[in-house]
């Protein structure tokens, strides 16, 4: 160090070698500013998942269909796919990829993958499937509808069938078209009549018509089939008060106290609404 301190030539490199640092140091700091800035402002937001469509209204005739439950949701039955492959090139392929999206909710996605599967293999069922499914997510049931049919075209086991009258059955009702919605969920149940599900909405969409006796026969059957279904049980319940049968009513809000105490208090409320 002291050599340093007397040497002239040493002492003017050890300051120049000083000031390139700290350049260097300045210019290492502007480029992480301005990086981090350009970050900031390209970052995408996080996608919002897509809002479901609303229930449609009743029929104007269809007086206190308001009480009901909503209807049970629409099956998710999908087969399992392949192991996914990128950059897709076969119909397997599309179909992995379009599954992977439907099940991370990217229907959008879903539904291109499923698009372009279904143009290399038209005749096989599973892709029109979920191809339908993530139509639906979307709202777009009209053409969630056309693929559950191409399903029933082409599937040649009936538990392909029976989902998509079931789904087809739940897109007409929530589209206002009771009277194609009750068609759809009479095929689910010849199919398979042991499915409390489809008794249920098929009672709901009879109860939109204010077609209330026939109603009352589906919420029976559904909590015949399944005694501790309590959604099934709550509209039986509201099917009996609106038909006056106010002693029925008080047995299903019996159960429902076992079953599900908030649909209890609201059958109680209505039962003492309807019948003080």
């Amino acid at each position: 160090m002291l050599y340093a301190q007397n040497n002239p030539m040493n002492k003017r490199n050890l300051i120049l070698t000083l000031r390139r640092l700290a350049i260097c140091g300045a210019l290492i700091f502007s480029y992480l500013a301005v990086s981090a800035t350009v970050l900031a402002q390209t970052a995408k937001p996080k996608p919002s998942p897509t809002p479901r469509r609303p229930l449609a209204k009743p029929v104007a005739r269809s007086r206190g269909f308001e009480h009901f439950a909503k209807r049970d949701a629409s099956a998710r039955l999908i087969a399992g796919g392949a192991t996914r492959k990128f950059p897709p090139t076969t119909a397997e392929d599309f179909y992995a990829l379009g599954m992977a999206e439907y099940e991370a909710k990217k229907y959008t996605e879903a539904a291109r993958y499923l698009s372009q599967a279904i143009k290399l293999e038209p005749k096989w069922d599973d892709p029109h499937y979920v191809l339908a499914l993530s139509l639906t997510e979307l709202g777009k049931l009209e053409k969630a509808i056309a693929e559950f049919k191409q399903v029933l075209a082409l599937a040649l086991k009936d538990e392909p069938k029976i989902l998509s009258y079931y789904n087809i059955g739940n897109a007409y009702s929530d589209l206002g078209e009771y009277e194609k919605a009750i068609d759809s969920y009479k095929q689910a149940i010849k199919l398979d009549p042991t499915l409390s599900k489809p008794h249920n909405n098929l009672g709901l969409a009879y109860a939109a018509l204010g077609r209330l006796a026939e109603a009352e026969a589906e919420f029976a059957e559904a909590v015949r089939l399944k005694q501790d279904y309590p959604e099934a049980h709550y509209n039986l319940g509201v099917a009996y008060v609106q038909l006056g049968r106010k002693q029925d009513a008080e047995e299903q809000k019996k159960t429902l106290v076992k079953l599900k105490s908030d649909f209890a208090a609201k059958l109680d409320a209505l039962i003492e609404k309807v019948n003080p």
